[in-house]
């Protein structure tokens, strides 16, 4: 059985999946199968429906070996990417125990299983990428391929040079070191204003970070939209609908990937 830190060239999927692949199961009846016991993998029961495995294992189904196929294996690593305008007010999760409205019940039924790249929380709006293709959403999140996320936001408060440069420093909250890879005040700030226009780049997906920093600097974010993530922005697409990435948009995304 693989891991994550498999090198990026091995095709890996999680078990259900490879199933409902290689084995004409739907997912709900793979992992119903999996806990069943009828599945193995190189001679073990697995522990649940979601370990990864890898093309060199040896899965069997009811004592029968799972071999995909060519065709199978070029549709399966097929890479799609979609690019949705997240309005305010959606939770980017399949499910949430609040019954929150989320952002899956924007997309269509055949991309339910579709991964998103970045999350937005509730209040936050702007780009948002969807993929069918697991590992691909872990290189463009992976902080190591330094991908850029450019985002625009409003924040209630005035910001001197000393403060922006205090910002641009980065800070320590909680034991945790956020810094952005770059924040400017931009020109559609007006001057005498309460609120402050900013551009802030990272290349990180900590946990509402942008939100936190401010907060330190006692800056209230009014508005937070993503406009880029890596070459792609919401310019490039229609914000009132779902846009479909062409290659050679993924190939320029796959540039970055160390």
């Amino acid at each position: 059985m693989s891991n994550n830190s498999e090198s990026k060239n091995i095709q890996e999927w999680r078990l259900s999946k490879y199933l409902s692949l290689f084995a004409n199961l739907s997912r709900r009846e793979a992992e119903k199968e999996i806990m069943s016991g009828v599945v193995m993998v190189n001679s073990t029961l697995p522990k649940n429906a979601a370990i990864v495995v890898t093309k060199g294992d040896i899965i069997t189904y009811k004592k029968r070996r799972i071999m995909p196929s060519r065709i199978l294996l070029d549709k399966a690593n097929e890479v799609e990417c979609y690019a949705l305008y997240k309005p305010v007010g959606l939770i980017v999760t399949r499910k949430d125990e609040e019954n929150r409205p989320i952002i899956y019940s924007l997309l269509p039924k055949e991309m339910q299983n579709f991964h998103y790249i970045g999350r937005l929380d509730f209040n936050s709006e702007g780009l948002l990428l969807f993929t069918n293709n697991p590992k691909f959403a872990r290189d463009l999140e992976n902080p190591k391929n330094k991908i850029p996320r450019v985002y625009y936001v409003k924040a209630h408060g005035l910001i001197d040079e000393k403060k922006l440069h205090r910002m641009q420093k980065g800070v320590i909250i909680e034991g945790e070191s956020y810094k952005s890879d770059s924040i400017t005040i931009l020109p559609r700030t007006k001057e005498g204003a309460s609120n402050t226009w900013l551009e802030i780049t990272l290349t990180t997906g900590k946990n509402r970070e942008i939100r936190k920093m401010l907060q330190h600097f006692n800056l209230q974010v009014v508005k937070l939209v993503r406009f880029s993530y890596g070459h792609f922005t919401i310019k490039d697409f229609p914000k009132e609908k779902l846009h479909k990435l062409t290659e050679r948009d993924i190939k320029k995304f796959t540039n970055f990937f160390k």
